[in-house]
């Protein structure tokens, strides 16, 4: 059986709380729409296989936007219900799920889905950040591998404009 392990945050609680006040403070100032921020959690001396951990998160998950990058001896794994950026050739693809509801067979009940999320200022937050990225998506930094090249085993080159 495998041997458990204990993960451990980048950051403790004063550290973390320091930083989200930090984040509220730029938001209220206007220099920040919205911001995503993350916790990093790591675990000193485990052993793993990280293709098989990526393996068991997908099996779990089943999300359709996944990843595995390796860089040296570094792992990334992500799992995402959806597509924040993607890269065709010169075309850049965004299909979030944020700003979104689901709908219902139900005409009454459709309506009162879609009236709350008119109203949510959350949603509609989202909605406008979606809304200014299509201009800015021709300056947004990707990353493409070279012709051929497996961007899970081989580390990136240089950042590119799209």
């Amino acid at each position: 059986a495998p041997k458990a392990i204990s993960w451990e945050s980048r950051l403790d609680r004063e550290a973390y709380l320091e930083r989200f006040d930090r984040i509220q403070k730029h938001i209220r100032q206007g220099d920040i729409y919205e911001m995503n921020f993350c916790r990093e959690y790591f675990a000193e001396g485990a052993e793993i296989d990280p293709w098989f951990a990526f393996q068991a998160i997908q099996k779990r998950t089943q999300a359709p936007f996944s990843a595995f990058w390796r860089w040296e001896e570094e792992y990334l794994l992500c799992a995402s219900p959806e597509r924040y950026l993607r890269k065709e050739a010169q075309r850049v693809i965004s299909q979030p799920i944020k700003g979104t509801a689901a709908r219902s067979n139900d005409e009454p009940e459709d309506l009162r889905l879609k009236e709350a999320l008119r109203n949510s200022r959350k949603e509609r937050g989202e909605n406008v950040l979606f809304c200014w990225l299509r201009p800015c998506a021709e300056s947004v930094l990707m990353w493409s591998a070279p012709a051929g090249a497996d961007p899970c085993l081989n580390k990136p080159t240089k950042s590119t404009a799209a």
